[in-house]
């Protein structure tokens, strides 16, 4: 599977959890990297369609690999996202906001 169909892939809720693809997510960091930080980007960028659809978890499957990873050079564009106005940030993350933010920040 190529990068962006992985990416594609994972993006997607279908209701379970992707192990397979997090695995090979997690095979790939330098090649997978850049483009959870473009699909991070494109959520600072342009929010509102990403917290009101619910099929929607790629920025989710980004944040936790990059958290993974310790991959310091996503910090600042987390910070911006979990800094946007009014209630996004709840909304794209939901509990994620108070329970596992500190934790992915943390090196």
């Amino acid at each position: 599977m190529n990068i962006q169909n992985l990416v594609d892939e994972l993006s997607l809720y279908d209701g379970r959890y992707k192990r397979e693809l997090v695995d090979a997510a997690l095979a790939r960091r330098e090649e997978i990297t850049p483009h959870l930080m473009a699909l991070l980007e494109a959520v600072r960028d342009n929010p509102r369609p990403y917290a009101g659809d619910d099929s929607f978890f790629g920025h989710l499957y980004a944040l936790f690999l990059l958290g993974h990873w310790r991959e310091t050079s996503a910090h600042r564009l987390v910070i911006d996202i979990f800094s946007l106005p009014d209630d996004l940030p709840e909304e794209l993350f939901g509990d994620v906001l108070n329970e596992d933010l500190p934790g992915l920040l943390h090196n």
